[in-house]
């Protein structure tokens, strides 16, 4: 027979009505309009933040960030630091778990059961990505023509990746499309719906605790409107 269990829902400090702003290149920044705009917990009509509300210009600003960052020192970032850095994310985001799950259902209302239930699929994905920082490689092929040649492959990054999160789902998509872009050396530049925004800035927070040397500090994330058409 299953049992139902009520879970206490308190507001959260962090989404205390006060203004939040975007986080590009590692600082804390108001969008270039100055426009901002009010998130309200679904459930209840409570305000939760208000936030910077990104457009087109800090779109601009945001891919600027990651390339500078892809074409500086994170694109030398070796496999194994790439791996250790997720691994220390996902350690990061398991200490916290409640607290991003609590405010995902804050923002965009989802059972609180639901959003807690992700845990294991988030924290799994987080770990995968880590093992694959050193193992994805090319390969050394036969080479069939007359000669002493030599053929093999090479995988590399692309560079900048923009990663638009959706709303219902926000902190398993935001994982599965930051971690294959830190294994693979490649610099995010992430837009997520005015819905969920919330977790966004608090995991912002807490990636850039990691080392100031990381792609956390380095890499975009801003809010901008539900639509991202300027992405």
């Amino acid at each position: 027979m299953a049992v139902t269990q009520a879970i206490p829902m308190t507001r959260h400090p962090y989404a205390d009505g006060s203004y939040k702003k975007m986080l590009i290149d590692g600082k804390w920044i108001d969008a270039a309009s100055g426009k901002r705009f009010e998130t309200h917990n679904p459930a209840t009509g409570e305000l939760l933040a208000t936030v910077a509300e990104g457009d087109a210009e800090d779109i601009n600003r945001a891919v600027a960030a990651a390339r500078r960052a892809f074409e500086g020192p994170w694109s030398k970032v070796k496999p194994y630091e790439r791996q250790a850095l997720l691994l220390r994310l996902a350690d990061l985001v398991e200490q916290n778990f409640d607290e991003l799950s609590t405010l995902d259902t804050l923002d965009m209302g989802a059972p609180i059961s639901r959003t807690r239930g992700t845990k294991q699929r988030v924290l799994g994905m987080l770990r995968y990505y880590a093992g694959q920082a050193t193992a994805l490689h090319g390969e050394t092929i036969e080479n069939s023509l007359p000669g002493d040649i030599f053929s093999y492959t090479l995988k590399e990054p692309v560079g900048v990746v923009g990663a638009i999160i959706p709303w219902n789902g926000p902190l398993g998509a935001s994982v599965w499309k930051i971690g294959p872009a830190i294994a693979t050396v490649n610099s995010t530049s992430e837009s997520t719906n005015r819905i969920a925004g919330t977790c966004r800035q608090r995991e912002g927070r807490l990636g850039a605790t990691l080392s100031s040397n990381s792609m956390f500090a380095k890499r975009s994330i801003r809010l901008c409107r539900a639509s991202c058409t300027t992405m």
